[in-house]
């Protein structure tokens, strides 16, 4: 009998240290690919942050542009720019006036007045 309880209590024991095995086997497994998962995520993070930062430096040189273009913009339709621009085409002044032609129409026409 004694034997048998022997047995059994050694059955229990390797039975024990299978199972304690086991998890400890997948518990190094599921830290390795925890660790591993982390590496990919951290560079993949990293190079998400690079593309930023250039969209970043984009947008920065892309406003620098707007407002440089804005400003062009406004002093090229100043009137007075506008009047120089159009001596230099040959236009000229115009002296008389413009009448309209029937101001009931849906179409305005204008045609100078002698």
């Amino acid at each position: 009998m004694q034997s048998l309880e022997h047995l059994l209590k050694k059955m229990n024991k390797t039975k024990k240290e299978k199972i304690y095995r086991l998890a400890l086997s997948l518990s190094i497994s599921l830290f390795i690919l925890s660790l591993c998962t982390k590496f990919v995520l951290c560079g993949l993070t990293t190079i998400e942050n690079g593309k930023v930062q250039d969209i970043f430096s984009q947008k920065v040189a892309l406003e620098k542009e707007l407002s440089r273009l804005s400003y062009v913009d406004s002093t090229l339709s100043t009137i007075s720019y506008i009047e120089d621009k159009a001596h230099s085409l040959g236009f000229t002044n115009m002296d008389s006036r413009l009448n309209s032609l029937d101001p009931k129409a849906p179409i305005q026409m204008a045609a100078l007045s002698r």
